[in-house]
């Protein structure tokens, strides 16, 4: 049974829909049975990919915990899958190679210097340049935090929110969005509302009977999602559920800018 937990499955154009695909899922799966493959290789990908373009695939990246990547016949990376794993290293992500021939699966320690196609890229660094730009914006929402509550605290509560949250078509925001695509009034309002939670619940988090990730739990909690502060057993998890009751509930929704917002 496919589990929360996610891997992005990276591969060349010409291995698309042919065997060498098929069998890279199979071994994929058989390495980390407990995951979901992310293939990009999927039709509401392209929609998205047309629309959206090239960047529609860091989203789904972000979404995932490590990337397993299959080059072609030759061995030679095309530029995409390139930028792929350059972007899961620099987000200090696992990044693994799998052999279309023999489907033996390696951990890179630096995939950065695998080489690879770029026709059409004429400057130098251009790759590069494009995934650092990026990179900086993905992980600007950190400086958003303050001392008390911690960069895992704000992380935690955002990717719950996404992965709790749909689309108008029912689609879970987790599934075409990551933590760059939140607006930077969403993250404000976030580390505000941690903040204040925090400086009424510190003493149950830090020694009372609560056992959990009370980011997590505060956004399950204060949106009444079935799961939170109330399903963790304790006399501290009932109380932080009163406190966390307190709050209004958040709806999170797609801006015209594809951006996410909240109402």
């Amino acid at each position: 049974m496919e589990g929360s937990h996610k891997i992005y499955f990276g591969h060349a154009g010409p291995i698309y829909n042919t065997k060498y695909e098929k069998q890279g899922n199979i071994e994929i799966q058989k390495k980390w049975p407990g995951y979901k493959i992310v293939n990009p290789n999927e039709p509401k990908y392209d929609k998205l990919y047309f629309t959206k373009g090239f960047d529609i695939f860091f989203d789904i990246i972000d979404t995932c915990e490590f990337g397993v990547f299959m080059g072609t016949l030759s061995g030679m990376w095309a530029v995409g899958i390139y930028e792929e794993a350059y972007y899961f290293h620099k987000s200090r992500k696992k990044v693994y190679e799998i052999n279309p021939k023999t489907l033996e699966i390696t951990l890179l320690k630096d995939p950065t210097k695998k080489k690879y196609s770029a026709i059409g890229l004429t400057k130098k660094g251009e790759v590069r340049r494009r995934i650092e730009q990026r990179n900086m914006n993905k992980y600007s929402f950190i400086k958003l935090i303050k001392e008390g509550v911690s960069n895992n605290d704000l992380k935690s509560y955002l990717e719950t929110a996404l992965r709790n949250s749909t689309d108008d078509n029912g689609n879970p925001l987790d599934e075409i969005a990551g933590l760059n695509r939140i607006s930077k009034e969403v993250k404000l309002q976030a580390k505000k509302d941690l903040n204040k939670f925090y400086s009424k619940a510190k003493e149950l988090i830090k020694n009372g009977d609560y056992e959990g990730d009370w980011a997590h739990d505060f956004w399950l909690t204060r949106n009444g999602q079935g799961a939170g502060f109330w399903d963790n057993s304790s006399e501290s998890g009932d109380e932080l559920t009163k406190i966390a009751d307190k709050f209004p509930e958040v709806n999170l929704y797609v801006g015209d800018d594809d951006y996410i917002y909240q109402m």
